[in-house]
């Protein structure tokens, strides 16, 4: 019988007016069954559902303030007037569409072999 683990980390993905103040580090990593998102060297584990749930919601978030910005044309070079906000357990950390777009790309490119590490060792993570 596998074994079932449960993060407890309450994370929502929003939009607001651009802001300047992004004087953090955000790292993604995967360590066994999770997905490790590190934000200043804190780490909040995710299982494989959760990170690709929320990649999915800041890549779409993100996306959709530069389309906002550019009369619907989406493009690497264009720029946005809103910041998409990543709210951490209750902090609230606001990212450059730009910055979303590279934490969303991070979470679901590790998300990939967290899961084929639940697989190949029998770990379910829900």
């Amino acid at each position: 019988m596998a074994k079932i683990l449960r993060p407890d980390s309450k994370i929502k993905v929003n939009r607001a007016p651009q802001d300047n103040n992004q004087d953090f580090r955000v790292q993604v990593r995967h360590q066994g069954p999770w997905v490790i998102l590190l934000i200043d060297k804190k780490p909040i584990p995710m299982s494989t559902p959760q990170a690709h749930k929320i990649g999915w919601a800041l890549l779409r978030e993100a996306d959709d303030c530069i389309r906002e910005a550019n009369n619907g044309v989406l493009w690497a070079g264009h720029k946005a007037n809103h910041s998409v906000i990543m709210t951490v357990n209750g902090t609230s950390l606001n990212v450059s569409a730009h910055k979303a777009r590279q934490i969303a790309a991070a979470l679901l490119r590790n998300s990939d072999p967290a899961d084929d590490f639940q697989k190949n060792n029998r770990v379910k993570i829900i």
